[in-house]
């Protein structure tokens, strides 16, 4: 489709293992790319999560999921998604019931922009 971005978005819910959830996800977005994605939002799965950018040629931005308990372990997953090849985040409830969303959207940027720590993040919140 010329002139028009394709966001396709991979999904999973069900009783699966931890690696059963991983290849699953990894298939999920291989398919995706094949049906002609421009990029794809899906689950960060951990430390195997590097397989699944190396596997396809588009960006891979990982979803914020669930209400983290504190506003480090956000910028945590943002850090260990980055350095595996995820190219951003896509993160929701995690920005707007942080306690200053302005400020934890500039600690992300600093670490999905910047490549700066989860822990030098942290300092501008």
């Amino acid at each position: 489709m010329i002139g028009k971005t394709i966001r396709l978005q991979r999904l999973f819910h069900g009783n699966v293992n931890r690696d059963e959830w991983h290849d699953l996800i990894k298939r999920g977005c291989r398919i995706l790319c094949e049906l002609g994605a421009d990029m794809i939002k899906t689950f960060y799965t951990d430390e195997r999560f590097e397989e699944i950018t190396a596997s396809v040629p588009i960006p891979i931005f990982i979803l914020g999921s669930k209400k983290m308990p504190r506003e480090g372990d956000v910028l945590e997953l943002a850090q260990s998604a980055v350095a595996a090849g995820a190219r951003g985040v896509a993160i929701g409830r995690n920005i707007f019931q942080a306690q200053n969303p302005k400020k934890m959207i500039e600690a992300l940027k600093q670490v999905v922009k910047k490549r700066k720590t989860a822990a030098d993040a942290m300092e501008m919140l």
